[in-house]
């Protein structure tokens, strides 16, 4: 059974669309895969289409595993994500320590990974626009 590891800043209809379609089907074992875990880089009541997400996962009972990336770089006093996305992707690879996956899906997730989170965690880059859609489609 692959062993899936999902990543998600979930602020729309096509995140939640992404979830619901892979955890229906294994649902209904048309996939042998399991969701171990859902990572979300906002917490509950930083957005309501994320709160809406972290329902959804919820609703599946899947694990989920925040980390506001908006108070990390609060806290870092930075203006920019990209000056601190290493020490960004050092906390949550931290959070994710004990979890073991066979693959990450990125889908909808509104961050990059930086060098080493790349290196650590073999990762699928989906994004749930279409590709006439938003810019980084």
């Amino acid at each position: 059974m692959l062993r899936l590891g999902w990543f998600s800043t979930g602020r729309g209809e096509g995140s939640r669309g992404l979830l619901s379609v892979v955890a229906d089907a294994i649902q209904r074992n048309e996939l042998e895969a399991e969701i171990t875990f859902v990572f979300c880089n906002r917490e509950p009541g930083e957005h309501s289409g994320s709160d809406e997400y972290m329902n959804l996962v919820n609703s599946y009972s899947i694990p989920l595993l925040t980390y506001s990336s908006q108070r990390f770089r609060r806290n870092q006093g930075a203006s920019n994500f990209s000056s601190i996305r290493e020490a960004y992707d050092e906390e949550v690879m931290t959070v994710l320590a004990e979890q073991k996956t066979d693959l990450n899906v990125l889908a909808g997730y509104g961050l990059i990974f930086g060098t080493e989170m790349a290196r650590q965690h073999v990762s699928l880059n989906l994004h749930p626009a279409t590709p006439d859609g938003p810019v980084g489609t």
